[in-house]
């Protein structure tokens, strides 16, 4: 029975429902049925395939993939019943609701969103997140774990920090409070809003690249430098105990030369100066691969950036370390040269995915091997965003507009098909809110405590276990 659930659940609700796990040993699961293996003559088989499935995936879960197994459902048919076992995410993840693409405008001083995958009536619409105080944003970066928006305003010279909260505004369900901030005439169902004043973490800084990894550190790229913003700094930020005009921006060698200063003074490693500091960690003239840093993006210890100049010799994509250390000789490498101008970025799971200066979208592989064009239809591509699964977003300044590509393989060099996702005044950065990120969390009132419903899949899977085993002799 376990063996004829997992082929029977969509493969779009297997990532769904636990984007960690590795879709190989749900294959291997099927197999199991399809190659003729006699499950009776194995009568622990299915327990134990059961708890090797669950526990690959608790082993390898991020935040956001817990956030997701626990919104999961399993249904358990009674022992004799000719039902197969279903796990499936709950109805509403399996519409695709919730979901927000944030979109910059430079041109219109805005930055707005447009929810998808929720109603017909929401199809196409741009609603307004932040629509003053802004100059000229072009870079956005969304922090999904502390629901944390950063803008850079080129006009402004200066880097922002919204935090976001969502609204839910109509056809409300499943115990969601209907906020009084929503508007009263054609709401949508849910509305993300900025929540308090913004922060700024950077001042006289002209940026239009932005990033941000899962401790809460931000990475920028201006003309000729790419930089750190540490956690630490912006929670002092957050929490006034510092101002972005304090901040001193320090490369790599006075890093570790405070550091060593420090050393042989007996000093707290994090000293002072350390908890005050941008790092410069790659820059022009001391990095070969560094020539005018436009995208960047963040995996893990691992750093990429595009070169919007010079990217035949210097690299069209190039990678570092998050934390680089001044003494190593080579610290950067060119992952691929194709281009001489690039711009937007995104890492995915497998590959990295990033446009150039004017008609086309590129997917390389990790290591800079197959490189295919996966679209050469746009206009002027900028920014990039992944939705966490199979699709790219692409902002496309020359069409004003936002269109989505497959993320995956293309065949024989043959482009994608681009689909148009909504019209917007030359969209430069892009974000995606996604529906299982933490910032949906505050919506549901539910009468268990948070957590209770964790527990209760966690106790249903061991009753699988057991009724699996039970079943089968």
């Amino acid at each position: 029975k376990l063996a004829r659930a997992i082929p029977a659940c969509p493969p779009s609700a297997q990532r769904s429902a636990i984007p960690s796990c590795p879709s190989r040993m749900l294959m291997d699961v099927a197999f199991i049925r399809k190659g003729g293996v006699s499950l009776s003559a194995w009568p622990f088989l299915p327990a134990t395939m059961t708890v090797l499935v669950f526990f690959q995936c608790i082993s390898s879960a991020s935040a956001s993939s817990m956030r997701a197994l626990r919104n999961s459902a399993v249904i358990l048919p009674s022992p004799g019943s000719t039902n197969d076992l279903a796990i499936f995410p709950d109805a509403e993840e399996q519409a695709g609701s919730k979901l927000f693409l944030i979109m910059s405008s430079p041109m219109k001083k805005k930055v707005s969103y447009t929810m998808m995958g929720s109603s017909l009536s929401e199809k196409g619409r741009v609603r307004p997140l932040i629509d003053s105080g802004l100059s000229a944003p072009y870079g956005i970066a969304y922090d999904s774990d502390r629901s944390v928006l950063y803008v850079t305003d080129l006009g402004h010279k200066h880097i922002a920090r919204y935090q976001i909260k969502v609204l839910a505004c109509a056809a409300a369900s499943k115990g969601e409070k209907r906020d009084q901030r929503c508007p009263r005439e054609d709401p949508p169902q849910y509305m993300p809003i900025v929540d308090g004043l913004p922060v700024l973490i950077a001042v006289d800084v002209s940026s239009k690249w932005i990033t941000t990894d899962s401790s809460g550190s931000v990475y920028y790229t201006e003309d000729h430098s790419v930089n750190r913003i540490d956690s630490v700094v912006i929670d002092r930020l957050v929490d006034e105990e510092l101002k972005a005009s304090e901040l001193q921006q320090m490369s790599q060698q006075e890093l570790e030369a405070d550091a060593a200063v420090d050393k042989a003074l007996n000093k707290p490693a994090s000293s002072q100066v350390q908890l005050s500091i941008i790092a410069t960690l790659y820059a022009d003239g001391g990095d070969p691969n560094v020539a005018v840093p436009a995208g960047i993006a963040v995996d893990g210890d691992r750093l990429f950036w595009t070169n919007s100049a010079d990217g035949h010799s210097k690299g069209s994509v190039a990678e570092g370390l998050t934390l680089p250390k001044a003494s190593t000789a080579v610290q950067t490498n060119a992952v691929v040269s194709n281009t001489d101008s690039a711009y937007g970025i995104v890492k995915t799971f497998d590959s990295i995915i990033f446009s150039d200066a004017s008609h086309n979208v590129f997917r390389v592989a990790e290591g800079g091997h197959n490189l295919t064009t996966l679209s050469d239809e746009f206009d002027f591509p900028r920014g990039l965003a992944w939705d966490g699964d199979g699709t790219v977003f692409v902002a496309d300044q020359g069409a004003d507009a936002v269109f989505s590509l497959p993320a995956g393989h293309t065949h024989n060099k043959v482009s994608a098909k681009r689909t148009l996702v909504v019209e917007f005044i030359q969209p430069f950065g892009l974000a995606v809110v996604r529906g299982s990120d933490p910032i949906f969390d505050s919506l549901h009132s539910g009468v268990l405590p948070r957590g209770t419903g964790l527990l209760i899949r966690w106790a249903t899977a061991a009753m699988v276990t057991w009724w699996a085993a039970a079943d089968i002799k």
